[in-house]
């Protein structure tokens, strides 16, 4: 039977291995708990997105929600990667773990000013704003920092994503981003704002999407008729062998959105493996947490690990 995160993850004789290494061997040398993660499982999910991507420009960004270890934000900074962050706190671990402002999105609800002038300092390649409101915040606080602050906004195409509904982002009763039908005006005010500068349209409708259909739909309703030449920002999180198949073959996402007057534009994609082994970039499902068993108990006729 094939294990959880094979073949990186396998049985040798009766030792287990991650990426070669004895997880035995790693438990004894650096104690428990500890987690460890395949670093070629990691490398290997930003390379099938390349090689999918591979005739457009684009950043993959890993989503720091998923798991903010430096050790995990170094392999895919090495590896060229972006980041997508939702707090200045985050951006200081990317640039501690060699990451490059440059590669940053700079994503979520609520960002404060001191947040916005640091993440303006730092040079980040993209503020996703989710109001008019913080689009005049963030104007104020790029004129005072005698800086120019690239801009998406995050459009609420009112799109079913098919998920659970805690995790749904992209319905007209969420209360994230801006409503499509207002998606062209926001624009406008946008880019008569001083100090900041349009770069691109933002779109997340939910997590563990495992249906090609909700990405189109959304793409459809997301102010994208706009003839701009753009980088379109757009957070996959579903099933990696099912994303990545449909970036591989002809109905591929990126065919499909590339035909909504984005000739020209390129993608970043904010990837993330936020909690559960059916998503992505790597981490969730491509690790081992080793533990000690100290003992059992048995409470109300229910044995349990541990005292």
């Amino acid at each position: 039977m094939s294990l959880p995160g094979a073949p990186f993850l396998a049985r040798q004789g009766a030792e287990l291995r991650l990426d070669s290494c004895s997880l035995e061997s790693l438990a004894r040398e650096f104690g428990t708990p500890l987690y460890v993660y395949s670093q070629r499982a990691m490398l290997e999910a930003v390379a099938s997105y390349r090689r999918a991507l591979a005739d457009r420009p684009h950043l993959l960004c890993y989503a720091m929600k998923a798991n903010p270890s430096l050790a995990v934000l170094q392999t895919f900074a090495q590896a060229g990667c972006g980041f997508d962050i939702v707090s200045a706190g985050e951006l200081e671990r990317v640039l501690a773990a060699g990451g490059e402002a440059a590669k940053v999105v700079f994503s979520g609800v609520g960002k404060t000013r001191a947040e916005m002038r640091r993440a303006l300092l730092a040079g980040v390649r993209c503020f996703n704003v989710e109001s008019q409101g913080e689009l005049e915040l963030l104007s104020q606080e790029a004129r005072a920092a005698g800086r120019i602050a690239p801009v998406s906004l995050r459009v609420n195409p009112d799109v079913d994503a098919g998920t659970h509904p805690y995790i749904s982002t992209g319905l007209k009763g969420n209360k994230f981003g801006i409503a499509h039908d207002q998606a062209l005006a926001a624009y406008r005010h946008a880019a008569a704002l001083p100090g900041l500068h349009v770069v691109g349209i933002d779109c997340h409708i939910g997590s563990q999407i495992t249906q090609l259909a909700p990405y189109l739909a959304a793409s459809g309703r997301s102010g994208l008729s706009i003839t701009w030449k753009i980088v379109l920002v757009v957070e996959l999180l579903g099933r990696p062998k099912a994303v990545r198949s449909w970036l591989r073959h002809d109905t591929s996402v990126a065919d499909k959105l590339a035909d909504n007057n984005l000739a020209g534009g390129g993608f970043v994609l904010s990837l993330a493996s936020a909690g559960g082994p059916n998503q992505d970039l790597a981490v969730a499902s491509d690790g081992a947490l080793m533990v000690t068993d100290d003992g059992s108990k048995s409470i109300w006729r229910v044995s349990y690990v541990g005292k």
